[in-house]
């Protein structure tokens, strides 16, 4: 977490992420990122989530894809798809009957989807309405 003279203890304190609460990753492609967290903090309950549908995951990202699935639901973890980062509450909570109450939320590369010349714009955006 960020440090020095201008953040204060009490926020400090704040910025360092709680290792034994529920996380939820977003927006973690080929759920690489998510089997990494839960391998280097086995006490973490997560949720890995993304945005496409498991056959779209395993369309673009293949068998790397299929492991890390098959880590992440053997470490215990929770894995969904189909689960839109801007509309947490509709893809996340209504359609997978979660609480959608985390201690962690981590957007780890954040992509809007868009491709060609509007994509930087688009995911300047993404990462500004996240922020």
């Amino acid at each position: 977490p960020p440090s020095g003279p201008s953040l204060s203890a009490k926020k400090r304190k704040r910025l360092e992420p709680r290792w034994s609460n529920v996380h939820l990753t977003v927006g973690d492609g080929d759920l690489s990122y998510s089997l990494n967290l839960i391998t280097l903090h086995p006490d973490v309950t997560l949720i890995a989530s993304v945005f496409d549908s498991e056959q779209q995951v395993l369309e673009k990202y293949g068998e790397d894809a299929a492991r890390n699935i098959s880590g992440l639901r053997s470490k215990g973890a929770v894995v969904l798809f189909g689960v839109d980062a801007t509309r947490l509450s509709e893809t996340l909570g209504e359609a997978h009957g979660t609480t959608g109450r985390f201690d962690v939320i981590r957007f780890n590369f954040p992509h809007s989807g868009v491709v060609g010349r509007n994509a930087l714009q688009s995911n300047r955006a993404l990462v500004r309405w996240m922020g």
